[in-house]
């Protein structure tokens, strides 16, 4: 196939000389038909050239483009001839470079196996030496990574059973020394009753004796009743200055809240320029929650 660009006809120079030819017309007026017409034909002309250069130029596109095929495919033919020798040629290069790679390891190979133990990792040597620096360099970050994030998740374990069984120890302390003090108290009302019901009927003996029991016995109700009543009271003044306390603080709350809502809104009107001097001049209303700030246009008594 022969491409040759020559095939474009005009050439440069006849298309350079043309244009300066045709560049000076000039049409005076709508009633310059002559120069319109001169235009027009010159118009025509050009085009004619252009549509020409066009058709060339698709022409040899084609061309070219039936030549750049028929390379590609001469091209595709002659590596295939080739190429699976040389991708055969440097898998066995490939692989001699990999021995040559993993005998240099071997040297560093103690290095990586302490640094794998100091992480609780076991592998191969093999597969050690199947690594190069930043693969293993990976390899170590990754584990070691998770080798931290284990050994903080135990150590966290063991610190919640540890708070846990102090926790369970304090309980089961608890327990006993109540179970203690309830057999002390069993034991001393048991001695009291006892006392006392020999102590009474001693006393029954003697009228007096038992008179004065009865009195006691009334004594010691009268004591509980006005000891439960005194508890009563107090436990109902308590509730009485624990609700006027609550009512204190919640009449502080909005005091405050009040206080802040009166700051806001004068920080509100500051802000949106109304001082007590022009305060006339603006329309201020409260709508449900909301401070609505209108300035006033005019003002026109009828």
């Amino acid at each position: 196939m022969n491409l040759n660009i020559e095939k474009f006809n005009p050439t440069k120079a006849d298309l350079i000389k043309l244009a300066d030819k045709y560049k000076s017309l000039e049409i005076k007026g709508i009633d310059d038909r002559i120069g319109y017409n001169i235009v027009d034909e010159a118009r025509k002309d050009l085009k004619k050239k252009r549509v020409e250069l066009t058709k060339t130029g698709k022409e040899l596109r084609d061309e070219a483009n039936q030549f750049a095929k028929k390379v590609i495919s001469i091209e595709k033919e002659l590596v295939a001839i080739i190429e699976p020798l040389e991708l055969e040629l440097k898998a066995k290069q490939d692989e001699i470079d990999l021995i040559i790679e993993k005998n240099k390891r071997k040297a560093l190979l103690p290095d990586r196996i302490e640094k794998l133990k100091s992480i609780n990792v076991e592998i191969s040597e093999d597969e050690i030496l199947e690594m190069d620096s930043d693969t293993f360099l990976a390899f170590f970050n990754e584990h070691k990574e998770y080798y931290l994030a284990e050994k903080e998740r135990k150590l966290q374990e063991e610190k919640d059973k540890i708070e846990e069984q102090k926790k369970i120890e304090e309980l089961k302390k608890q327990r006993e020394e109540e179970i203690e003090r309830a057999k002390k108290e069993a034991a001393e009302n048991a001695k009291k009753e006892a006392e006392e019901h020999a102590k009474k009927i001693q006393e029954e003996k003697d009228a007096e004796t038992a008179r004065k029991i009865k009195e006691a016995e009334d004594k010691a109700k009268k004591a509980e009743e006005d000891r439960i009543r005194a508890d009563l009271e107090r436990k109902l003044e308590d509730e009485r200055k624990e609700k006027e306390e609550q009512e204190r603080i919640e009449k502080e709350k909005q005091e405050k809240a009040a206080l802040e809502k009166e700051k806001k809104y004068k920080q509100f009107l500051k802000d949106n320029g109304v001082t007590a001097a022009n305060k006339d001049n603006f329309i201020i209303k409260k709508v449900d929650e909301k401070i609505l700030l209108f300035k006033k246009i005019g003002e026109l008594n009828l």
